[in-house]
């Protein structure tokens, strides 16, 4: 869908990995108990030099500028690591 956006300056587009809904010891969650989802796969890192396609990011909580359910825009600078 959004193969040819290609963000400019230090902003990244990222696609937000699907929340968990079961527990590792397997309890499905209730809607309310989940949390925000903060881990995002890069679509395209724009100018960023640190970032590569395909990197597995945490977020800040709250950020970007949602252009979808699943893409976000953000700035590099709300981007804490790289798993």
């Amino acid at each position: 869908m959004f193969s040819k956006f290609r963000p400019i300056n230090k902003n990244v587009l990222v696609q937000l990995v699907p929340k968990e809904t079961r527990t590792s010891s397997g309890i499905y969650l209730p809607e309310q108990a989940k949390e925000e989802n903060q881990k995002a796969k890069v679509v395209c890192p724009g100018n960023s030099k640190q970032l590569s396609k395909d990197d597995l990011v945490i977020l800040t909580k709250f950020t970007g500028h949602e252009l979808d359910n699943e893409f976000l825009v953000v700035k590099e600078e709300d981007i804490l690591g790289v798993l």
